[in-house]
């Protein structure tokens, strides 16, 4: 009977599927009719009970649990003989550790284990041939009972005995013996979890020896009569997890690779219990592994053992909910590092899988219903539709789903619980960030009825406040949107007094309600009731957990970001100015700027805030322009050695600049060639003179160099081709280019990093990346210069590296607005992201990235965009040209070989800015003679020629005007 069962044991931790499950049971029952009652049906108990439990490792169906706890129960109260009492104690008591592991029974599963697990210690011979198996199991009970427990004083000296213990033991068994890996693999298991709760690195390194010494050890597996896989994972996956913890703590990007490897390689010989842990492992630790070194293979690695995870996990198991959570966690990721629209589609589809699949398990799905909300508010964000009325026509949009599913996430909560608080909450908030991004004038009437819902509804003070200053937020945002303001700010001021706003400050329970306080003191110009709402988001440090709930790690930061830019209007209007340059450096320069966390090892490189008295030191005769706006307008600091300046805009608030970028982008994204893209881009350049540029220009000295630090949306425009009417010019009007030497940069705090002692092409080697070489200018190519059209990522990152070469990218490149560091271009052999240049080392003096739309990404509702270069210049590149838009091929061609030219001489701001002049002026007589080439394209008669030889055909701006140049 005992061998019967061990091969349908085997059979069971082999089978793949629920069918495979129910083949073998049904073998093992055909076997129970060979003994009815006879007095051998007790081992049968015994062997049903086995074979159950390996069925729910499996399956995870609590049935298969009940079963094979029935029957092992039976077994240890019928079998009298020494080694069948000890085998059913030992067993029972692995079956209860088991269940507790998989969360179907409580902590006193673990007592009763441990109790079995003593009793026969004592009453086992000494020589009992598998009593080094007692001393394992019940080191492994006393250690989940000590880790259930966070270290309580008995649990813990109990544990430490136990470690002891098995020490000792390990060290009377032989080194070859399959009984010592066993006890090697669980020591290192019970040094990980007591590194998990007490966090010494001591016990780490002891567990990486411990685990690497039972890894490496070429011992096959023991074969007992039958054998009993107890819950202490696999020798691969204990050690790779301890080098994953090693890494996190030491930032040793080969732990994190070994890790990796070894998941792996135990992915091919594990049970198929096993393989839904160790995929997801897998996919977790490829996350981080790029974010520590920027190899997109990783992410590609991820995505598959992601799909891989729930492939092999049965749709019947009760943990396939959670799993379906994590997945969606994981899509939400992968979206966030890549900016990938397929990303947040899967996640989406995911949770409603996982609300679907809750239901069905008849447990609350309110959190999956939440999460499924956030993340079709994020994929709304990242991707708004045209007409904001287009969000609200389809009853399947995502913006009706989303409301549809917090509704249903707060019935679903128990009423006046902090759940369903949330929910609504939660569908609100996302009403209002929506309707002020978007102007959508429906959602915020929408967030307006819903508050005062559940304003009358809630009973507690601190809820209904809440719901009060959402109110006053959505009402205001509408009286602007209304074109009526001073409603707006007179309700907000009225709800301010009634509300006693000091307490709703210190009672607002999440950053972006402290934000919307901010926003409603700005409004009501109450500076410094602003500036504290604003401090307490900006110094607040509890950013969510990426994985905790989709898009609130981006949210928190959109909140920092707007805090930093409100407080800083706030000091402004004070006449607090060293302090607004302080605190909008600290917004440009900080990681949440970036997105995302930096590769490893490679803090230190980025730009850090420097102090206003040492960017004054370093600017020579430059000229320093913060540009920024918020809900209540916006404002230029001007900066230069004599001192702080400001220019208050108040016709250009946030709302204004994300609408006119929103219309701008959208344009961009449709046919270039088109009058409508021409005539946008034209109405934008002269609304940003009008509204903002013509301001500024009349506060800056025009013979000194001006760098403009743009923040938000308006980095997305084409600032430089800011135009005014001025009849006394060929053109009738005269460009910001016209004016000023003009340059972009991401902060104040670049332009005080160290520079390079050129700054000229001379003495310099310039590598070119293309995918067609015939694509790129060769007027401009010496003999020491180098193009190659097919450059790989490992090549690149060495040119990276050096100070006396220029990369000249021609390849597709995009920014992520989610992650910059995770923005890219494309190679031959994949794509080369900030983040994998980052990790590498940039110190080029120059990177050209003359791709289209390098410089910009399209339609998007966040509110601080970093564009590819500005990613650049933040890791370490001296200086970056980029293009906001495609302009054509032939312009493409013509600019960078004027560039190149003026290059010789100049610095790069000054030959772009020649360079995008002598395009614009270009008559197309002087177009044939820089290339012949084209000279039948001409008119054959001789007064057609004459006129057609005077057309400047690049005086457009979509022609010259996409270019800009960003550094020191």
């Amino acid at each position: 009977m005992l061998e019967i069962t061990a091969i349908c044991a085997e059979r069971l931790r082999a089978a793949e599927s629920a069918s495979g499950v129910d083949e073998v049971l049904h073998i093992l029952e055909r076997t129970a009719e060979t003994f009815p009652d006879g007095p051998l049906h007790h081992y049968f108990a015994f062997g049903s009970g086995v074979a159950n439990l390996e069925a729910f490792k499996i399956c995870r169906d609590s049935s298969y649990l009940a079963r094979a706890l029935a029957g092992l129960r039976r077994a240890e109260h019928d079998i009298a003989s020494e080694f069948g009492a000890v085998l059913a104690r030992y067993t029972l008591a692995n079956a209860l550790l088991t269940a507790f592991e998989a969360g179907a029974v409580e902590e006193a599963a673990v007592e009763e284990a441990i109790g079995l697990l003593s009793s026969a210690m004592r009453e086992s011979d000494p020589r009992y041939p598998r009593r080094t198996d007692l001393v394992r199991l019940l080191a492994v009970a006393q250690s989940i009972r000590y880790r259930s427990q966070r270290g309580e004083r008995t649990a813990a000296e109990e544990f430490r005995s136990a470690l002891s213990q098995l020490t000792r033991q390990r060290a009377r068994e032989a080194r070859a013996s399959a009984q010592w890996r066993d006890l090697a693999n669980t020591q290192g298991w019970m040094l990980l979890i007591s590194f998990n709760v007490e966090g010494r690195q001591d016990d780490l390194e002891e567990a990486v020896q411990v685990l690497r010494e039972a890894a490496d050890s070429d011992v096959a597996e023991r074969t007992h009569v039958f054998l009993v896989e107890d819950v202490v994972p696999d020798t691969r996956r204990n050690l790779a997890e301890a080098l994953y913890n090693r890494a996190l703590r030491t930032h040793r990007s080969q732990d994190l690779d070994s890790a990796v490897q070894l998941l792996q390689t135990g992915l091919i010989n594990c049970r198929p219990a096993q393989r839904p842990d160790m995929l997801q492992f897998l996919a977790d630790a490829s996350i981080v592994l790029y974010d520590a070194r920027g190899d997109r293979s990783d992410l590609d690695r991820a995505v598959s053992a992601g799909e891989l995870a729930l492939g092999v996990l049965p749709l019947t198991s009760s943990s396939y909910t959670a799993t379906l959570g994590w997945a969606a966690g994981l899509r939400s990721a992968l979206h966030l590092r890549t900016g990938e629209r397929a990303h947040i589609d899967r996640s989406v589809g995911l949770w409603r899988e996982a609300a679907l699949a809750a239901e069905a398990q008849q447990t609350s799905a309110s959190e999956q219903l939440q999460a499924l909300g956030d993340c079709l508010m994020m994929r709304l964000f990242q991707h708004p539709p045209t007409n904001p009325r287009g969000a609200w026509e389809h009853p399947a949009g995502d913006l009706p789903t989303a409301l549809a599913a917090f509704d249903k996430a707060a019935r679903l909560a128990p009423v006046e619980s902090e759940e369903r608080h949330q929910a609504l909450h939660n569908a609100v908030l996302a009403l209002i960030y929506y309707g002020t991004s978007i102007g959508d004038a429906a959602a915020l009437e929408q967030a307006c009825h819903l508050g005062e819902d559940f304003l009358h509804e809630s009973s507690g003070s601190a809820h209904r406040k809440q719901f009060g200053l959402l109110c006053a937020k959505a009402q205001s945002a509408l009286a602007e949107l209304d074109g009526d303001p001073g409603a707006g700010k007179r309700a907000l001021l009225r709800y301010l007094t009634a509300a006693e706003q000091q307490e709703v400050t210190q009672e607002a329970a999440l950053v972006p309600d402290s934000a919307i306080v901010g926003d409603l003191a700005l409004e009501s110009n109450d500076w410094s009731q602003a500036v504290a709402a604003y401090l307490q988001v900006w110094l607040s440090s509890d950013q969510p957990r990426a994985e905790s709930r989709p898009g609130h790690a981006t949210l928190w930061a959109h909140a920092k970001r707007r805090a930093g830019t409100g407080m800083a209007y706030a000091y402004v209007r004070q006449g607090r100015l060293a302090e607004a340059f302080l605190v909008l450096e600290e917004v440009c320069s900080s990681l949440e700027s970036l997105g995302s966390t930096a590769p490893w090892g490679t803090e230190a490189r980025l730009v850090p805030p420097a102090p206003l008295e040492e960017v004054q030191r370093r600017l020579d005769n430059q000229q320093i322009v913060h540009l920024f706006t918020t809900v209540e307008g916006g404002a230029a600091l001007i900066t230069d050695r004599n001192g702080v300046r400001s220019v208050l805009l108040s016709d250009f608030d946030t709302h204004r600049v994300n609408d006119l970028s929103r219309r701008f982008q959208a344009a961009a994204n449709e046919d270039r060639a088109s009058m409508r893209w021409a005539g946008v881009l034209e109405e934008t350049c002269a609304e940003l003179w009008s509204r903002c540029l013509g301001s500024v220009a009349q506060a800056v000295d025009p013979e000194r160099p001006v760098v403009l630090i743009p923040m938000g949306h308006l980095r997305l425009l084409p600032l430089h081709a800011a135009f005014r009417q001025d009849s006394a010019t060929p053109a009738k009007r005269r460009y910001l280019l016209d004016e000023w030497l003009l340059s972009y940069a991401p902060s104040a705090s670049c332009l005080t990093a160290p520079r390079s002692p050129r700054s000229s092409r001379v003495g310099m080697r310039i590598y070119g990346c293309a995918y067609e070489t015939e694509a790129a200018p060769s007027r401009w190519l010496r003999r020491n210069d180098l193009w190659d059209g097919i450059l790989d990522r490992a090549s690149i990152s060495e040119v990276l590296n050096s100070e006396s070469c220029v990369v000249h990218f021609t390849g597709h490149g995009s920014t992520n607005p989610l992650s910059p560091l995770d923005s890219w271009i494309n190679l031959d052999d994949g794509r080369l992201t900030v983040r994998g240049m980052l990790a590498q080392g940039i110190r080029s003096p120059l990177i050209i990235v003359s791709s289209c739309d390098s410089g910009t990404y399209g339609t998007t509702a966040l509110s601080d965009p970093v564009p590819l270069p500005y990613s650049l210049v933040i890791s370490g590149a001296k200086g970056c040209v980029a293009a906001l838009w495609q302009p054509g091929d032939l312009a493409v061609r013509l600019l960078t070989t004027f560039f190149y030219e003026e290059w010789e001489s100049r610095s790069p701001a000054e030959a772009l800015r020649l360079a995008q002049l002598r395009l614009r002026d270009m008559t197309n007589e002087e177009l044939i003679t820089h290339m012949p080439e084209l000279a039948d394209t001409a008119p054959q008669s001789a007064r057609s020629r004459a006129r057609w030889a005077r057309i400047q055909p690049f005086a457009g701006i979509g022609h010259w005007g996409a270019f800009l140049y960003a550094g020191s």
